[in-house]
């Protein structure tokens, strides 16, 4: 049997629930391909799912909070228990992956330790390095892009960029439009093996359905979705911002907010507020046909991140078809090509994004040919998910009976 090692600082949630789709699609491509996955999981919300659960098909999952997760939130002294909390998690991520390999018999022949994400590299690495076992770090894109790796950085940012700078047999870095590979390069990573892939986006199912109430209210009229985690730099304030100037020439015009997160209070607040909370719909938390059912529903997509767009929301509004309004930060112009297939605004641009959406609102003929320019783009460029984790299997299944040289023993 083998044996995949993840550990991780994410607070996935539960098995087949909203939440991580990365992750869960990753791990149940191993669990299909025949490997016992083993993760140790350190919450981030106090509704975690804690404690340790084997699910008996070839997932078994421990998880814990860490002992400061509200007082972290606190301003002024957060910081101090955000870094109690780091080496509190470091250590029982190392405590917990060695226990696992003690009780469970779990072995450097058929084992590969997963870090996933910046807060398990240093754990992952120590277990590694303690069991000659190959190491795998995995990064969801990065926030250092804009980051120069200069001294101050580098000592604000260390957990970070130490995480990146880490050698691991395979390094696989999300192209999320964070320009990850970059970052990688200018911290000199010097593992010799690293990729740079997008995440894989499925044909979108149809089977979804959308609440009778909601509905009712977007029947006949015109629909514009976003579709993510409710974090603040996800921006979602910036298209409940520009309702009020879209309701000044499409009166009928409603936005639907699909997703969860910290900011949804802040956000329906912010509906209220600008007195748009009547074109502002809040559908909470979905599972992932029932959003795909609003994407298809809507008539544009619209994604105004900080960082970086590319995520799968808006790879799967490519690969519906639709009309996308989006932001020139990051990478996002290496995909969205400005009137060819959608909108690129620049940051100067967003106090024209209600004129921009009502433009594409009323005249048909320019929507349709962003929509073809999407699919044709997707169809074209973009794997399924099962060749995206076919492609990681194959690469984590490499590495074992590999020496310290990387060669095949």
């Amino acid at each position: 049997m083998k044996n995949l090692l993840i550990l991780t600082y994410a607070g996935l949630g539960e098995r087949h629930r909203v939440g991580a789709p990365t992750f869960w699609k990753t791990t149940e491509g191993f669990v299909a391909a025949g490997w016992k996955v083993w993760v140790v999981d350190i919450g981030t919300k106090e509704d975690t799912p804690l404690g340790e659960r084997d699910y008996g098909d070839g997932l078994y999952i421990i998880r814990f909070n860490p002992p400061f997760l509200k007082q972290e939130r606190k301003k002024k002294i957060g910081w101090f228990f955000g870094l109690a909390n780091t080496a509190w998690m470091t250590q029982k991520l190392k405590s917990e992956a060695e226990r696992l390999i003690r009780e469970k018999g779990l072995r450097k022949e058929n084992t590969v330790v997963y870090a996933l994400e910046t807060n398990a590299v240093r754990a992952g690495k120590a277990v590694s390095q303690k069991h000659q076992m190959p190491l795998v770090t995995r990064f969801y894109g990065t926030a250092m892009c804009d980051k120069p790796y200069s001294l101050y950085y580098r000592l604000r940012d260390y957990p970070s960029f130490q995480a990146l700078r880490t050698k691991a047999d395979f390094v696989l870095m999300t192209n999320d439009g964070t320009k990850g590979d970059q970052v990688l390069a200018r911290v000199h990573n010097p593992s010799k093996d690293q990729v740079f892939w997008r995440n894989g986006v499925n044909y979108p199912e149809s089977n979804g359905i959308i609440l009778p109430e909601i509905e009712e209210k977007i029947a006949g009229k015109p629909v514009i979705q976003t579709l993510c985690r409710l974090n603040r730099w996800k921006r979602v304030d910036r298209a409940v911002s520009a309702m009020s100037g879209v309701l000044e020439k499409c009166p009928d015009a409603m936005l639907v907010v699909c997703g969860y997160g910290p900011e949804q209070e802040a956000l329906e607040e912010q509906a209220r507020r600008e007195n748009v909370a009547d074109h502002v719909i809040f559908t909470g938390g979905l599972k992932h046909e029932h959003a795909i059912a609003y994407m298809k529903r809507a008539n544009l997509f619209l994604s105004l991140y900080d960082l970086s767009n590319l995520g799968n929301p808006l790879f799967e509004a490519m690969r519906c078809g639709k009309a996308i309004i989006t932001l020139d930060v990051g990478a996002t112009n290496t995909v969205i090509e400005n009137n060819k297939n959608g909108i690129l605004l620049s940051l100067d641009e967003l106090p024209e994004l209600p004129d921009v959406i009502c433009r594409l609102l009323k005249n048909d003929k320019e929507r349709k040919m962003l929509e073809e320019g999407a699919l044709r783009y997707a169809d074209e460029n973009f794997w399924t998910w099962d060749e995206r984790v076919a492609a990681e299997i194959q690469k984590v299944d490499a590495l074992l009976g590999k020496n310290k040289n990387g060669e095949k023993t």
